[in-house]
């Protein structure tokens, strides 16, 4: 797994997360799924801090990894992220 890859999934969610108010800081929880985790851990895992730290994160999420067959051949991350986003900076 490259880091561009995993950071790619990061940023795609960052942008998800913009259109409804929200960012990094109201990510309470991560579910990442990895093609091959004996593989893809350490090196995903390497971005995911990075990313975090460059957010400023003072607390990160809860997160599970799990090894996974992915709905697309091509893929070889997949994250789910719950935010809770407060009522007066949700997107309207």
């Amino acid at each position: 797994m490259t880091s561009r890859h995993s950071r790619r999934t990061f940023k795609n969610i960052e942008g998800l997360l913009a259109t409804e108010g929200a960012d990094w800081h109201d990510v309470v929880r991560t579910t990442c799924y990895l093609r091959d985790m004996s593989r893809d851990y350490e090196p995903f895992n390497e971005v995911r801090m990075a990313f975090y730290r460059e957010k400023g994160l003072d607390f990160f999420p809860a997160s599970t990894g799990i090894q996974a067959t992915l709905c697309r051949e091509d893929l070889l991350v997949e994250i789910e992220a719950i935010a809770i986003v407060p009522p007066d900076r949700r997107a309207r």
